[in-house]
Parts: C-alpha cells; sequence; structure tokens
C-alpha cells in the first residue's frame, strides 16, 4: 500500500496559518515597514496546498490583519501592506 500524500491535494488550516502569518509579521516587521504578503515565508509555505487561494482570501480580509497592517497601494498586481 503506498501511503505517499500527493502534496498538491493536501489541504491546510486556514485559521491555524493565519495566527502563523500575524506572528510572523508582529515579530520581523516595525511600525512603517512596506511588505507584500506574498513574500512571507509562512504564506510562501502555503503555495503548494489545494486550498491557498482560500486561505489567501482568508488572510486579506482578516479582521486582526487589518489592526496589524494597512494596504498602501498595489505593485503589479499585488497590494503592498505597511506596519502600523
Amino acid at each position: 500500500m503506498n501511503r505517499e500524500v500527493d502534496i498538491n491535494m493536501a489541504t491546510l488550516n486556514p485559521r491555524a496559518q493565519i495566527a502563523l502569518v500575524l506572528a510572523q509579521i508582529e515579530r520581523e516587521y516595525s511600525k512603517g515597514m512596506e511588505f507584500f504578503l506574498e513574500d512571507l515565508s509562512t504564506v510562501q509555505n502555503c503555495v503548494s496546498y489545494s486550498n491557498y487561494q482560500t486561505f489567501f482570501n482568508l488572510l486579506r480580509n482578516n479582521a486582526d490583519l487589518t489592526k496589524l497592517v494597512m494596504r498602501v497601494g498595489t505593485v503589479s498586481g499585488k497590494n503592498k501592506y505597511k506596519r502600523k
């Protein structure tokens, strides 16, 4: 019996991952620093999961994220954020 899991079919717990993203922002970005959510390592670790888009949409609309950062513009189709 083959017990290997195809990474493209794997799913993640979006809400648990969002907590990790928020912790990374608090830990690595000082007030006023700008960044893209897609560039965070905790977000990059989720790209290969089948429900990545659901996770990313939940992250962008998360109330705790809006308390921590504000969107400051769009560059090449990606939203740029600034730590409050």
